[in-house]
């Protein structure tokens, strides 16, 4: 028996994967002006996404806002007033309205969460704001209620005290969104009025965010894109999570993306200090870090330095990219749930930064290789069909029967290929003779 296997390196699959390489996008597309434009659209056709919305703002105080597509397939086209579901990009805001209080002097980083939510467990005692801001309190990634019932963040800690922690406070770390449901108590308790209430009086309206809302305001439906997802039967209108995720909690247009972005390169709502904390990574117990701060990853790309951070929800994906070296920010909001807005704005990026992109030269495929390894392969737990698109190898992952196209792959020679448009990874295909490994 011959099958066949499929190996990206560096890392794993999910870090190896990008976009059609530009070159084929402008092949595929009438000429235009504008090379971002293009290779949007086409990356909206390719990911099957009816509507999106990109912020990309410069430290000189250049803003260039973009929307494309529909609010829904046969809705009104998308504006820069459009309001998207950010998911947990929506951690950053929630971590903002934390140090507000820092800064009043109601809340300290390293009180025990113990002085604010006096009815936790013993075994709770030991964690801190500022671990569950940075994701190092032991907490649980989520629960069952959070997931599929409305109910109070006290609910949710509730049902959370009843679940082990994953780890001694401090002493790892690990993404909770039960850790953002405590820390939306604690703004309740230390402000003394709703968090949604304080967040929209000392964070949006101050910076004039008048778009930007919790997912559960009725308010916010007024101009709001609708979630899609894609399958084989095409474009099906998206659920919504029940109730109201602190971890997850806001809605915003694009227009507001880029003044929230601009409220934290000055002292608007915080000192320096505070805002520097944000983007420090976590220390843990024994002195080693990880690379996130509150609400915040923090990692490079290239030689340059990378802030960063992603949100889903049903229908709906967001991402904010920011390059505090180079003084660039980008934020793309997408309408469809299978979209990769990272990629996108890492793309829009390269254009911009040297080096963030290995340059990568096309080469000649062994012969008869592109015909011989189109099909479908098992990577991990993915499924993937490889189909031949001329000279380039297209790969679409599969969820169920939806098809999310990863990559659009150039061959570098022999059995090696690249994506053009993510390139640092290089793609191999191998012969395996008898059961794959």
């Amino acid at each position: 028996m011959s099958t066949r296997r499929m190996r990206s390196a560096p890392g794993r699959l999910w870090q190896a994967v990008g976009f059609v390489a530009l070159w084929l996008v402008v092949a595929a597309l009438p000429v235009h002006a504008d090379a971002v434009d293009d290779f949007v659209q086409q990356q909206m056709q390719l990911q099957h996404v009816p509507g999106a919305a990109i912020a990309v703002i410069q430290d000189s105080g250049a803003t260039r806002l973009r929307t494309y597509g529909r609010r829904a397939v046969d809705g009104a086209p998308v504006t820069e007033d459009t309001t998207f579901e950010i998911g947990s990009v929506s951690k950053q805001m929630i971590a903002t309205g934390v140090l507000l209080l820092v800064r009043d002097g109601k809340v300290a980083l390293d009180d025990r969460l113990l002085k604010h939510i006096p009815e936790i467990p013993e075994d709770w005692q030991g964690i801190t704001i500022r671990q569950l801001l940075t994701h190092s309190s032991g907490l649980p990634r989520e629960t069952q209620g959070l997931q599929t019932r409305a109910q109070s963040d006290m609910a949710t800690l509730r049902e959370a005290m009843e679940m082990p922690l994953v780890f001694r406070p401090g002493t790892n770390q690990a993404y909770s969104n039960v850790g953002y449901s405590a820390l939306a108590e604690v703004i309740t308790r230390a402000s003394g009025r709703p968090w949604p209430q304080f967040m929209r009086e000392r964070v949006f309206a101050p910076l004039g965010m008048n778009a930007t809302r919790t997912t559960d305001d009725a308010a916010a439906a007024a101009n709001m894109a609708t979630g899609h997802v894609w399958s084989a039967k095409g474009y099906e209108v998206s659920g919504s999570l029940p109730g109201l995720r602190p971890s997850g909690a806001f809605v915003s247009s694009i227009a507001d993306m880029a003044r929230w972005e601009r409220a934290l390169r000055t002292d608007v709502l915080l000192p320096a200090a505070l805002r520097e904390q944000m983007w420090t990574p976590v220390t843990l117990a024994d002195g080693s870090t990880r690379p996130y701060g509150f609400g915040i990853e923090i990692g490079s790309a290239g030689p340059h330095r990378r802030l960063q951070h992603g949100g889903t929800m049903l229908g709906f994906r967001a991402a904010m990219s920011q390059y505090p070296d180079s003084g660039l920010t980008i934020f793309v909001l997408m309408n469809a749930f299978g979209s990769l807005p990272e990629k996108v704005a890492e793309w829009i990026a390269a254009q911009q930064l040297p080096g963030l992109h290995p340059v990568r030269t096309a080469g000649t495929a062994q012969p008869g290789l592109l015909d011989a390894v189109v099909g479908e392969y098992a990577v991990g737990n993915n499924v993937l069909i490889v189909e031949r698109a001329g000279g380039l190898l297209t790969v679409t992952r599969m969820l169920g029967d939806r098809g999310m196209l990863l990559a659009a792959l150039t061959p570098a020679g022999g059995k090696d290929f690249f994506d053009a448009a993510s390139p640092r990874a290089t793609w191999s295909f191998e012969e395996v003779d008898g059961q794959a490994a």
